[in-house]
This record gives C-alpha cells, sequence and structure tokens, in this order.
C-alpha cells in the first residue's frame, strides 16, 4: 500500500486575491517509508522543542511565538534537514496549481466543469500522481491523505467515480500527523513559485529552497493552469465527464 499526503498553499483564503494563485501538492511513500519518516521528522521536531512545523510561518519565523528565537541560519539549517528527510523516504511529488486571473475569466459554465479552484488543482493533482504511478509501474493501491481544513467534498465524489487505484484515505491534522507537514512544505514551495511568475519547478532561477527539495524529474510531477492550458483542461473535463 502507498500512501500519498496532499495540503494547500494559498494567501489568507480559499477567495482572497492578493497573491497569484492556489496550489496543492504532495508526497506519496509506502507504508514502511512513511514509518521511517515519522520516526526522523519527529526527531527535528523534538530537538526543536515545537510540536510541528507550518512551511508559511517558518519563513516569516520572526513573527511566531514558536520560531523566533531562531535566526535566518538556524531555519535554513532546519529545511534543508526536512528536504533531507523528506527526499529519503518519498517516492515522488506531485501538484498542480492554478492562477487566478484566468480562472476568473472562464464563463460560470466553465466553472461549473472543471469546479472550485481547489477542486481543479487536487484533481489534477490526482492525474499526475497517477501519471507518475503507471510509468513507474506501480501495482499497490495508493489511499490519499488531505489536510482536514481542506474544502475535498468535490475531490472525494471525482476519486470514487474517476480515479481507478486512488482510494479516499480521509483527512488528518497537519499538527499532529508529520507527513502532512511534508505536503505542507511541497505545497508552499509550489506556491511561491507561482507567487513569483514561474510555472516550471526545474527551472535553474526558482528558490533555493525548492532545489533543495526537487526528487528528479521522473519523480517530480508538477503542473500549472494558466491562460494557455487552463481552457484545454476545460475541454478535457467536460470530455471525461467531471
Amino acid at each position: 500500500m502507498l500512501t500519498a499526503y496532499i495540503d494547500d498553499s494559498y494567501k489568507e483564503s480559499y477567495d482572497d486575491r492578493t497573491s497569484k494563485g492556489l496550489v496543492v501538492a504532495g508526497y506519496v511513500a509506502s507504508v514502511d517509508n512513511w514509518a521511517q519518516f515519522q520516526v526522523e521528522w519527529q526527531a527535528v521536531l523534538d530537538r526543536e522543542g515545537v510540536a510541528d512545523f507550518h512551511r508559511a510561518e517558518m519563513e516569516t519565523y520572526w513573527k511566531s511565538s514558536r520560531y523566533r528565537h531562531w535566526s535566518t541560519g538556524h531555519r535554513n539549517e532546519i529545511l534543508g534537514q526536512c528536504h533531507d528527510i523528506i527526499k529519503r523516504h518519498a517516492a515522488a511529488a506531485f501538484g498542480a496549481g492554478v492562477l487566478y486571473r484566468p480562472y476568473d475569466r472562464l464563463p460560470h459554465a466553465d466553472k461549473a466543469v472543471i469546479g472550485s479552484v481547489y477542486a481543479l488543482c487536487a484533481k489534477r493533482g490526482l492525474d499526475e500522481l497517477l501519471a507518475w504511478s503507471q510509468n513507474d509501474i506501480v501495482r499497490a493501491p495508493i489511499k490519499v491523505v488531505f489536510d482536514r481544513g481542506s474544502p475535498r467534498g468535490e475531490v472525494t465524489e471525482a476519486i470514487e467515480r474517476f480515479y481507478p487505484g486512488i482510494e479516499d484515505g480521509g483527512t488528518g491534522d497537519r499538527r499532529s500527523l508529520n507527513p502532512l507537514q511534508a505536503a505542507d512544505f511541497m505545497a508552499y514551495e509550489g506556491w511561491k513559485l507561482l507567487d513569483r511568475g514561474h510555472n516550471d519547478m526545474t527551472e535553474k532561477e526558482v528558490r533555493i529552497a525548492l532545489r533543495q527539495m526537487r526528487l528528479g524529474s521522473e519523480r517530480m510531477r508538477f503542473s500549472v493552469f494558466d491562460d494557455s492550458t487552463l481552457p484545454h483542461y476545460v475541454e478535457t473535463a467536460r470530455r471525461r465527464g467531471f
């Protein structure tokens, strides 16, 4: 059995348009690999004396009651340790992002086909996950666990109808489920990628933190909906019966 953990990243709310877009992303690994990940990640948490890592809060650590005693160098050291743990144990990273402007310009009929920005990115992320599994000839079923606060209703329905080989694993609390914290890291870096005007995780100009997280092109599947790709996906979704 493989398990994928999925989180999202955005500015303040799903309706906030002060940033460029929203990202849903995560990691997949075997049950055994996640168990070892849990041990190693928890060791870093225990050493730092914190209950969990929240990537956006770590970015502006000086504003955080939990991390404000850190320095930039120490924050970066912790991030490096976390990235190494992820790379040792994750089989693949996957996700999708959408730019708000092209989505908001769509007719209501098109939005009804593809769903909300969250559902759009989550379903595309599942497409990427399935594409990876088929390329790697993964025979095991994949259970998908979402962050408890996510609006996953549309996605749950889609899993049952359109994603054979993927099982809805329900939700978990990121604060106590360490693999969801790793998914939070992936989603945050994808969101920063969008917000800085990039759409390719392999670009040399992306943030150092994202370069540290790379698993290799065959193990990192991420797509972005923009003016050119979104209309094509609407037609694809309509043909699939979404």
